[in-house]
């Protein structure tokens, strides 16, 4: 009996120390925690460009940080790639990789935003991994640059058709733009690209769009017969146009088709 009970509490025992070992050997799946801390995800950072500004970081993993990432790239809807050759202007970007250590690390970095930035909003994203390799969730914040050589938008002027001009159905109408651009300091610009939309006005269904990147140097002109309409009705006609450093413009021009 007594060698029983023996046996019984030495492979009790045996199995204890299985049971720590496997524990303690259990796979680490704890995503690291970040906080951007500045900016202030709740207010729009403004920056102008030659200009930097600090993000402050704060990181924690249940065990052990490894390294962070962090990222800034542009929010434009339709990336601009202006020719070096004619342009400065660049989409403002910045990629930063450090090693971090301990469950807790805080951090500050200075982004310095390149003068020949384009204007417009930017994301800065920031990602963590701690030495188990478990991805943080990224977590971003948006910040708007305002370029100093740069922030007069383009000058768009509808020549043909005139406003409230009255056609017939299935009338060929003769559209005539007439695209300009300035730098800050009066110099001419380059005008970048545009869109033209018809839109009918009763549904503000779009019954045309087309749009063009130029990239050539203020000023630029742009012919084209529209599409025939032959439903009757008001329309309107919605051009907007962006230079080479992303500063945006928009004009309208309602005509009737009877």
């Amino acid at each position: 009996m007594f060698k029983q009970q023996s046996v019984f509490k030495l492979i009790s025992l045996y199995l204890f120390f299985i049971f720590i070992a496997c524990k303690s050997d259990k796979q680490d799946t704890s995503k690291p925690f970040i906080n951007i801390v500045n900016p202030n995800s709740s207010e729009l950072l403004y920056v102008y460009t030659d200009e930097e500004f600090f993000t402050a970081l704060y990181f924690k993993d249940n065990k052990e940080l490894s390294q962070y990432r962090l990222l800034v790239k542009s929010d434009f809807k339709i990336p601009i790639q202006p020719d070096e050759n004619n342009s400065p202007a660049k989409a403002f970007s910045v990629v930063y990789v450090k090693n971090i250590k301990g469950k807790e690390a805080k951090d500050n970095v200075l982004v310095k935003v390149n003068k020949y930035s384009m204007s417009g909003n930017y994301s800065l994203t920031v990602d963590c991994v701690d030495v188990s390799g478990n991805q943080a969730e990224p977590v971003n914040v948006t910040f708007s640059v305002k370029n100093k050589i740069d922030s007069v938008s383009p000058n768009i002027l509808i020549i043909t058709p005139a406003e409230n001009t009255y056609f017939t159905r299935d009338t060929t109408i003769k559209l005539s733009v007439l695209f300009e651009d300035f730098r800050s300091d009066n110099n001419k610009g380059f005008v970048y690209d545009f869109t033209v939309k018809i839109i009918k006005m009763s549904n503000e269904e779009e019954v045309f769009t087309f749009s063009q990147i130029i990239n050539k140097k203020s000023p630029q002109s742009y012919i084209q017969n529209l599409p025939v309409i032959s439903e009757a009705g008001l329309y309107r006609i919605e051009i907007t146009s962006r230079d080479d450093f992303n500063n945006l413009s928009k004009i309208t021009r309602v005509f009737h088709i009877l």
